[in-house]
């Protein structure tokens, strides 16, 4: 059968990564498809709106929404009807199902999950340990670790390091060499969990699409404190009673995304008997689809996981972002899709290791007081770049904090805050001579970053069609 070509717009009022993560699920059901995705990302405005409907008419084709806000859905809606796009806002029928069994209304809040709370800061500290403590760095710090990854070469351990850091787990990793022995040294008498890796096929495929819907929909629902309850790989009779064993000592609402048709059945079935609120979240996306292309999907789980080229893409940014952390390879940047520049503690090294699990090849380079940009790496170059800033009193206080946990007192021009606010105005003239576009993080999480960077770059990349 010959493959079937479609532009898919996921459009989101946040990060975009939700969206992102269903329709990859979604079309992994169907083998014979070559998808185009157009990312739309804090889309929170009628120009926004203007902007999304100008891609799609230059790019025809299917349209998904993460979109909180009732008036912004609803001429999303209008307007798609109007074109006759098909189209599907993925959140609602999670979103409705809370609503009705809680009593209470959405608070509309476009990504509401992403608060910048003690969890988040310590998700990115996590982020900064897994790249201080790459590739054997650092070994003698390993008492602040939670997990020691260890493999030969190639076994995937910074990409895991990275995905696992942005789970909050502090990660190190360390690559096993042919005639080296072990420096056990460093781990004797320590409580943390070593793993080793190999290149066994076998591989885990995980729930977190259905973890980011359920929290950007309980987001929506302000005085409601949750438990989750994760079930992954269900995959038979056996996990199924084991999870309905779980629900039945922990009553709630059950979120599903299982592709296989009859393991499915069998989860609307035992949830319908036992009056247990449930949705299949996967299933609009789905249906759309399979009415669009013409052909029925092929209930394959974690099919978006495959190893194709795809997948080596996003593992091989992943280890671009790191080889090009802080001003690494500067000589290479004609391989990256994005340089990220800034001062010191503006986000970004997180940012660009959550970037490139998205996929984007992201280099980053601290700005040094005194030192001029090397502008001549970058001349000539079709890459996005991209200034990051921060208030000078927030980050007086951040880099204050990080001198404290590095007992490094001796510095106090890096905490200065007369020093850091003439640092930021440089930075910003910077930006402003060379044309820049220019984020403010001050009060936004990584994923924020993120999101108001792929914007910049789907402009861009928009603009040379």
């Amino acid at each position: 059968m010959t493959d079937a070509q479609l532009h898919i717009h996921l459009v989101s009022d946040s990060t975009g990564e939700t969206v992102h993560q269903i329709a990859r699920a979604c079309v992994a059901q169907f083998p014979n498809v070559r998808t185009t995705e157009h990312v739309w990302t804090l889309v929170r405005s009628l120009n926004h709106v203007e902007a999304v409907f100008a891609g799609v008419e230059r790019n025809p084709g299917v349209l998904l929404m993460s979109v909180v806000d009732a008036d912004l859905r609803a001429e999303f809606e209008k307007r798609c009807t109007e074109r006759h796009i098909p189209h599907v806002s993925v959140l609602d029928p999670v979103v409705d199902l809370l609503g009705s069994l809680l009593g209470q209304p959405s608070r509309n809040r476009p990504g509401g999950q992403r608060k910048l709370d003690s969890a988040y800061f310590e998700r990115m500290a996590a982020v900064d340990f897994a790249v201080r403590h790459d590739d054997g760095l650092n070994m003698a710090e390993l008492h602040d670790a939670d997990i020691l990854l260890v493999g030969v070469s190639r076994t995937s351990k910074t990409p895991t390091s990275m995905y696992l850091a942005h789970r909050g787990y502090k990660v190190a990793n360390y690559a096993l060499v042919p005639g080296v022995p072990f420096p056990m040294q460093y781990v004797d008498g320590l409580k943390l969990l070593i793993v080793g890796l190999t290149n066994d096929p076998k591989r885990l495929s995980v729930v977190r699409k259905t973890r980011q819907i359920a929290r950007a929909c309980v987001a929506q629902f302000p005085n409601v404190r949750t438990t989750e309850h994760v079930w992954t790989l269900v995959r038979s009779l056996n996990h199924v009673e084991a999870v309905f064993a779980g629900v039945e000592r922990n009553p709630g609402v059950l979120l599903m995304s299982v592709v296989d048709a009859d393991l499915r059945a069998e989860f609307e079935k035992r949830c319908t008997e036992r009056h247990i609120p449930h949705v299949s979240v996967l299933d609009p996306v789905v249906d759309l689809l399979g009415s669009l292309l013409g052909q029925p999907s092929r209930n394959r789980p974690g099919g978006q996981r495959k190893l194709d080229s795809a997948y080596f893409e996003r593992m091989a940014a992943v280890d671009f972002a790191v080889r090009h952390d802080d001003g690494l390879n500067m000589a290479e940047l004609h391989d990256a899709d994005i340089l990220l520049v800034g001062v010191s503690r503006t986000s970004k090294t997180p940012t660009s290791m959550y970037l490139a699990h998205r996929g984007y090849k992201v280099a980053n380079y601290a700005l040094v007081p005194g030192v001029p940009f090397p502008m001549q790496y970058v001349d000539g170059l079709k890459l996005l770049i991209v200034g990051l800033t921060n208030d000078p009193k927030r980050l007086s206080v951040v880099r204050k904090t990080r001198q404290i946990a590095q007992s490094d007192e001796k510095n106090t021009s890096y905490s200065d805050i007369d020093l850091i606010t003439d640092e930021v105005r440089d930075a910003r003239r910077l930006f402003a001579r060379n044309g820049w576009p220019v984020i403010d993080v001050t009060r936004r999480s990584i994923e924020e970053t993120a999101a108001a960077v792929i914007q910049f770059y789907t402009s861009s990349q928009e603009s040379q069609q």
